[in-house]
């Protein structure tokens, strides 16, 4: 562990884990009830696993959508290099490879792309 630390450490890498569950709150308006179960389908034809069911929300004092998303590389890693001090670290699977299902691979990617 310690060695781990102290790559993140002397490379400036940002770690990060992906969650499983994605839980998100959007807007209730009247009716959705009729569409709350229809499956939602990706621009490639493949169905968005996402459970969706109408909540009471104490914050907001409303109902609500809640939706429940299954991430389908739920915790894996992504491993990125950060020399600056800015607080947001954009993660993007797209352009960002060093990515693997436990931090010590992550970091293998990261450690042999710059050698």
């Amino acid at each position: 562990m310690e060695n781990i630390i102290e790559l993140i450490k002397n490379n400036s890498l940002t770690v990060r884990c992906l969650p499983y569950v994605v839980v998100s709150l959007l807007y209730y308006r009247e009716g959705d009830e009729n569409t709350i179960n229809n499956v939602l389908r990706l621009s490639d034809g493949s169905i968005l696993n996402v459970k969706r069911s109408i909540v009471f929300s104490e914050k907001y004092k409303r109902k609500m959508i809640r939706e429940e998303r299954i991430v389908e590389k739920g915790g894996w890693w992504y491993v990125k290099e950060t020399k600056n001090t800015n607080s947001n670290v954009i993660f993007n699977r797209r352009h960002d490879t060093f990515f693997a299902p436990t931090l010590e691979e992550a970091i293998n990617l990261y450690l042999k792309s710059s050698k």
